[in-house]
């Protein structure tokens, strides 16, 4: 793994499937690395960092800064689009404790409300404009 950002994310939810998708859409790949969360790759940085717990369960973003879980990697996340889609990451007013309950309603039903993957998402290289 190279030192540049990366986002854990679970690859088989068509949730967070969609949410790389857009995030890769307005970071190029150079800036951020997307990592399925099972995958080997993942598991090598979790234990890396000591990440314990529910990092398969939820999406993690690894940077410089520190590590970030939950609705705080998603707004974290979201910084590093381009403008209007930076703006999301005002929503870090609203107290962690509130997101991250909101995030987990979303989690715990995602399967249901977005459907599941029979097959691991695999983020590709973005083409050239």
């Amino acid at each position: 793994m190279d030192d540049k950002p990366t986002l854990l994310f679970d690859g088989h939810c068509n949730l967070c499937a969609g949410l790389v998708r857009f995030i890769q859409w307005g970071v190029p790949n150079e800036e951020l690395s997307f990592v399925p969360a099972r995958s080997s790759s993942a598991r090598t940085l979790i234990e890396s960092h000591n990440l314990h717990g529910n990092a398969f369960a939820t999406i993690v973003l690894i940077d410089a800064d520190g590590i970030y879980r939950q609705s705080d990697a998603v707004l974290h996340s979201l910084r590093r689009l381009p403008y209007p889609w930076r703006l999301g990451a005002l929503m870090r007013v609203v107290p962690r404790s509130i997101r991250d309950s909101l995030y987990k309603i979303v989690a715990a039903n995602r399967y249901r409300w977005f459907g599941k993957r029979s097959s691991c998402f695999v983020v590709t290289p973005q083409r050239e404009n």
